[in-house]
């Protein structure tokens, strides 16, 4: 049972996406029963489920004797949310407990209401497949602009992204920036982020410094390595691939990655963290294998959510600007609003307050 309503998911999510993407046109004809279930290997039966489902989305018409055929555009939009004012706006991130994912959606929805525009938070944490269902239910609701924070930059994500901006979703992507081309974007500058905090560890005497990173590399993560590099190279210092290492603090091989790090001949002194929950999970096993912070080792990193505070342990910090970001995503979707053709536009924005040293009291 359960593999059939997979199956009935599979066949719907396939027609679905072959509608909004124009490979089945308005009035044209989709699968039949028997072309699905030779095509997915299944019963006719599911393939007819399949279809009553699409049917009830408002995505096909069906009548007996007849092949299923695209229903016209305004039956796709049955599930719209209707609201006052101007429309309606979505934004979504990760998570809701961390202070900077707050901090872009409060200054998102104050400039939204601001422009008297209703607006719906997300905070979720998604899988890919969770992730591209997301993407879809957002597109059938009417919102008119979503502010993204794209968790998985995959070619099934940049196709429904862009299928949401053909059938007129304005979209606007927060905190990293590289999905479907064309897509506006507003990030910190994380290339001046990684830069910054290096310089800042090389400043304090550090000639070794390595760079620890989660296992997915985003754009962001990809440009404060960069940064990383690019402040080694202007003080004349070297970053070979074994002063780098992803890490996934979920899993053990994390303990591995770092007994690599610090393996070398000449150890690193200083490690600079992608993030700030990253950080805190290396400063940890670090002190369980016998280095203390900041005597042996020093950390730099972002500082999101003030997690170094909480935890008392000290290391260099930098902020990104999160109600910036917030304001810019709003004043991007109003500009692709009111004119969809424009050309896309990105804007990156500096850290905020520069390097500061957290030490506790």
């Amino acid at each position: 049972m359960q593999e059939n309503l997979e199956v009935i998911a599979r066949i719907r999510k396939d027609i679905r996406d072959g509608i909004l993407q124009g490979r089945y046109p308005v009035d044209g004809v989709v699968p039949s029963e028997l072309q699905l279930a030779a095509s997915y290997q299944v019963g006719r039966a599911t393939a007819r489920q399949a279809l009553r489902d699409l049917e009830s989305e408002g995505f096909i018409t069906r009548s007996r004797g007849s092949r299923s055929r695209v229903a016209p555009r305004e039956a796709w939009a049955r599930n719209v949310l209707h609201c006052s004012g101007e429309g309606l706006l979505a934004v979504a991130v990760p998570t809701y407990q961390s202070l900077y994912c707050r901090r872009i959606v409060e200054a998102f929805n104050a400039g939204a209401s601001a422009a008297a525009f209703q607006s719906i938070t997300y905070a979720v944490s998604f899988t890919t497949a969770h992730e591209v269902e997301f993407l879809h239910h957002v597109g059938e609701i009417g919102v008119k602009g979503l502010a993204l924070w794209l968790q998985h930059d995959t070619p099934e994500t940049a196709s429904i992204l862009a299928s949401l901006r053909d059938r007129g979703c304005a979209v606007v992507m927060v905190d990293h920036g590289e999905a479907a081309p064309g897509v506006d974007c507003v990030t910190t500058d994380n290339f001046a982020l990684g830069c910054g905090l290096t310089e800042a560890l090389i400043q304090r005497g550090h000639t070794q410094v390595a760079f620890v990173r989660d296992t997915n590399m985003i754009s962001s993560t990809r440009n404060r390595r960069e940064g990383w590099r690019a402040a080694l190279a202007a003080a004349g210092l070297e970053a070979p691939p074994e002063l780098e290492g992803p890490i996934d603090p979920a899993t053990p091989e994390m303990e591995t990655v770092l007994l690599r790090i610090m393996a070398r001949r000449c150890k690193p002194t200083a490690l600079y963290c992608s993030h700030d929950s990253l950080a805190i999970a290396v400063a940890d096993c670090l002190a369980s294998l016998g280095y203390r912070i900041p005597e042996d080792v020093e950390i730099a990193t972002s500082d999101d959510d003030e997690f170094a505070a909480r935890r008392g342990i000290p290391m260099l910090l930098a902020a990104q600007p999160g109600e910036e970001i917030g304001r810019a995503a709003v004043g991007l979707l109003m500009k692709r609003i009111e004119t969809p053709a424009r050309p896309p536009e990105s804007i990156v924005l500096p850290p905020v307050g520069g390097v500061k040293a957290y030490q506790p009291r």
